[in-house]
């Protein structure tokens, strides 16, 4: 039960910070 919880809190943070470096980059390019 935990390693799932674990799993899920991984997975939301990892897009999280997918999207914030895709973000950058966006500003950045403008």
């Amino acid at each position: 039960m935990t390693v799932i919880y674990i799993f899920k809190l991984f997975k939301v943070i990892f897009h999280l910070f997918v999207l914030d470096i895709f973000s950058l980059k966006k500003v950045k390019s403008l």
